[in-house]
């Protein structure tokens, strides 16, 4: 039984030498009405062992009809997130303030994004050099409102053109 578990361990850690550290286990989860979180993401990061640090892991997509106030928040027991960000093509938009206090990214254009996380792995358990942490967490996403401003100055805009329209025909 242990030279078969030897084995299996053995094995295995040729496979880690030969294809590199494990790749980043990630999903786009089922929200369970959770503080009003539409879009949830759960799984783990790893790194090595000496550094303990990760940048730009994927770990979802998130589609906005409209542009769009996203705000959320992430459980992390054994990680410590240093950024959340969302990217589409070459653009990134960062998460406004502290992590501790939630993630907050405000009037995000309409498009698909990918999420992505940088950070340390504080603790959790470690295997072939690796050390591993989880995540659980997710955003809200809130179409984002004129404010009454907007409205003033589409109005404006509209009396204006209906002046000008107006005075072209006296002419």
């Amino acid at each position: 039984m242990k030279f078969a578990l030897k084995r299996t361990l053995a094995a295995a850690g040729t496979a880690v030498l030969i294809a590199g550290p494990p790749a980043a286990q990630a999903a786009d989860a089922t929200c369970f009405d959770v503080a009003g979180l539409s879009n949830c993401y759960v799984g783990a990061v790893n790194a090595p062992v000496q550094q303990r640090q990760f940048a730009d892991w994927s770990i979802g997509s998130l589609t906005l009809d409209a542009v769009s106030d996203v705000v959320g928040f992430f459980l992390t027991p054994k990680l410590k997130l240093t950024e959340v960000s969302l990217w589409s093509g070459g653009t990134e938009a960062a998460a406004d303030g502290k992590l501790s206090d939630g993630i907050s990214f405000d009037d995000v254009a309409a498009g698909d994004y990918v999420v992505k996380i940088d950070g340390r792995v504080k603790g959790g358990p470690q295997l072939f050099g690796q050390a591993f942490g989880y995540y659980a967490g997710g955003f809200a996403v809130t179409p984002a409102i004129p404010e009454p401003q907007t409205y003033a100055l589409m109005l404006a805009g509209l009396l204006a053109v209906g002046y000008v329209v107006r005075r072209r025909r006296l002419s």
